[in-house]
């Protein structure tokens, strides 16, 4: 009797090499940002009266959320590979040279300097998080889970961090350098070997190359009920087979296309290191074979408006192409058909907002209300003669870790919520944190209560947003993967912003 494959082997495994790449990868993209806000005293230090703590939201925010918007709109353009490379690089070059204005004395135009390199972090946070969600679609949910756990753990990271340095280093303006400096140094170390690990190590991995290859071969063969989520050891009535009246099948089925257009076979991983005519011989054999399979590749190209990239083309074009040009000009003629079938049914950005409506708002929602109060009320509006100035930084603590516990409860499928309603409802219900912190912080309520609604703040956020990021991609073709989770950043990055300034309202409430 044989033994399970790597596959199997990396699904029944809770943290298996693939899930802790992408808990990495997840910790890599929010580290620089919590690195920054975390530093807000020696800030507040270095530039008195200057505002620091908004003019970093300012500088980070907006860019963040137009370089997201944009990589929606041309979602073809630039190739998720590149852009987590390009982010992930960028993330670390910019996050190791804040020190390095140490070396200057504090003025306008260090600050200016400052608030550029947090641009440059907001446009590298845009360019990668998207696409690492793009990448993570196309393997089962867990992965995806794994990445907004790791966000979560890079806040726990900090938090804890934060809390050392208040016990070790004096409340001076040397002793909040040293701590910043080490937040700065941990976030460009953390970014590095991100960067290591997504261009060197996933890629290598037998059970990734695997559930690639086990995608590729589902979308051939048009068997789109071969949810990757069916790895996972869900049953018929599960994710997997719930999906089966999703949005997009709908919509296929509407279109009459006689070609499998939902097809998305640009494997990113083993592209951009080995080249897939450097893969299994056997693989590659079999994918020659197929005489229908550039009819395929065209409407899988057009059915995200023609833009979408194909690897097997990219790799050995001259070659790969030349095999097939001698199919002759009948096959060509059907390739051409093939494609205009897909191209009249194409998945627009709407077309994918319209099935991913729910999700997308219940993520803008969930980060408003959460960022309405956090870190500003928490810091800020409610206080205790007892701790002193270790109350924020406990309550700060206390959410991280329980918005660490929300994100990782998903990852066991048993208590995961795929319904988008539910989602959806359960988040509306969060307004209610609004009014309950706003009686608590003027009431004066006492640190037990202040502590209980921040750790319920915390674990709802990370539960529902983990939930709805799960869910996404099930909901669309496996084409448009990578455009739903950079639609699902881009509605999370809308929420943040929005949070972000409707927490200013608190200083009006006041």
């Amino acid at each position: 009797m044989e033994g399970p494959s790597d596959m199997e082997r990396g699904t029944e495994a809770g943290l298996d090499a693939p899930y802790l790449c992408f808990l990495l990868l997840g910790c890599g993209t929010l580290f620089p940002w919590n690195a920054l806000i975390t530093a807000a005293n020696y800030w507040e230090a270095r530039y008195p009266g200057k505002h620091t703590d908004r003019l970093l939201t300012v500088a980070y925010l907006p860019i963040n959320l137009v370089v997201i918007a944009a990589m929606v709109h041309w979602h073809a353009r630039m190739r998720p590979v590149l852009r987590i490379v390009t982010g992930l690089v960028g993330f670390t070059l910019a996050i190791a040279a804040v020190p390095l204005l140490d070396l200057a004395p504090a003025s306008s135009g260090t600050l200016a300097v400052l608030l550029l390199l947090v641009a440059a972090c907001g446009l590298c946070d845009g360019l990668a998080q998207g696409a690492l969600f793009g990448e993570a679609a196309r393997l089962p949910p867990r992965f995806t889970q794994a990445l907004i756990a790791g966000t979560a753990v890079s806040g726990v990271v900090v938090s804890v961090l934060r809390v050392v340095t208040k016990a070790t280093l004096p409340d001076t303006e040397q002793g909040l350098r040293q701590s910043a400096n080490l937040y700065f140094a941990i976030a460009a170390l953390v970014c590095a070997a991100c960067t290591v690990v997504y261009s060197y190590v996933l890629p290598r991995l037998p059970a990734v190359q695997q559930y690639k290859h086990a995608a590729l071969e589902a979308a051939l063969h048009g068997d789109d009920d071969l949810g990757l989520e069916r790895h996972e050891g869900q049953g018929p009535g599960s994710l997997a087979s719930s999906a089966a009246a999703s949005p997009w099948k709908q919509h296929r089925q509407q279109q009459q296309q006689p070609a499998r257009s939902s097809i998305d076979v640009e494997l990113s991983y083993e592209d951009h290191v080995h080249g897939w005519g450097q893969q299994d011989g056997e693989q590659q054999q079999q994918l020659d074979s197929r005489p229908a399979t550039l009819a395929e590749e065209s409407a899988g190209q057009a059915l995200l408006g023609g833009g979408a990239q194909h690897t097997m083309s990219n790799s050995r074009p001259g070659e790969w192409l030349h095999d097939h040009w001698q199919a002759g000009q009948q096959q060509q003629q059907q390739y051409a058909r093939a494609g205009q079938a897909a191209q009249a049914g194409a998945l627009t950005a709407g077309a994918v907002f319209r099935m991913l409506w729910r999700l997308a708002t219940a993520n803008a929602l969930i980060y408003t209300i959460t960022l309405s109060i956090f870190p500003g009320v928490l810091a800020e509006d409610v206080h205790s003669a007892e701790l002193g100035s270790w109350y924020p930084v406990a309550l700060l603590t206390a959410f991280n870790f329980a918005d660490w516990a929300g994100k990782s409860l998903p990852g066991v499928p048993a208590l995961r919520v795929s319904n988008e309603r539910i989602i959806l409802g359960a988040t509306l219900l969060r307004v209610l944190f609004i009014p309950a912190f706003y009686f608590a912080a003027v009431g004066g309520a006492m640190p037990a209560i202040i502590g209980t609604l921040a750790l319920l703040l915390g674990a709802s956020n990370g539960f529902l947003s983990s939930c709805a990021m799960m869910r996404a991609p099930s909901l669309v073709p496996p084409a448009a993967g990578e455009l739903a989770g950079n639609m699902m950043v881009l509605f999370l990055i809308l929420g943040l912003c929005i949070g972000a300034a409707c927490g200013f309202l608190w200083l009006l409430a006041d």
